[in-house]
């Protein structure tokens, strides 16, 4: 998977503090959950196949003049094609080894998690072509990284996310 992002705008939606057992030992340990709305051309990144099955372009349905301006756009498809199909919809891969960084939008105040992994993908389609897209990081925070992302709770992040070449062979 070649998912990949550089300060994209989105909501930690929760911070979850715990301790992996490891023997007698026990490691801080935690995972947030980040969740934006993205164009549906992300559901590629995941499958050639995602973004085709979940949408089409209907060509009887009546357009603004944004949409009637990119109707001949190869790949414009902002027609849900199955409606009615529950959401969110999960995507059972993981990123086993990650650099995820977390800065508090429009600042240099910045968290990063490395070594980090990214799992639980959710996908929930909406007319029009955006995906409210959301996924889990799971770390090994210090202090200070537990106590800055659990004063980020509920608050817009710009998030990059970087996947070592390794990883996506």
């Amino acid at each position: 998977m070649k998912l990949q992002f550089t300060n994209q705008k989105m909501l930690l939606a929760s911070v979850n503090a715990r301790a992996e057992v490891h023997g007698e030992e026990r490691e801080p340990a935690g995972d947030i959950r980040l969740e934006s709305d993205l164009p549906n051309d992300v559901l590629n990144v995941f499958h050639p196949g995602l973004k085709n099955l979940l949408y089409s372009f209907d060509k009887g349905r009546e357009r603004d003049l944004a949409d009637q301006g990119k109707a001949h756009e190869p790949g414009f498809t902002p027609d849900l094609r199955l409606p009615k199909l529950g959401a969110p919809l999960k995507w059972e891969e993981e990123i086993p080894e990650a650099k995820v960084t977390v800065r508090v939008a429009g600042t240099k105040q910045e968290v990063v998690l490395q070594p980090a992994k990214v799992n639980e993908f959710r996908f929930s389609p909406m007319d029009g072509g955006t995906v409210t897209f959301s996924m889990r990081v799971q770390y090994h925070p210090d202090e200070r990284a537990a106590g800055k992302l659990a004063c980020l709770v509920q608050q817009e992040v710009e998030v990059t996310l970087e996947i070592p070449e390794a990883a996506t062979a």
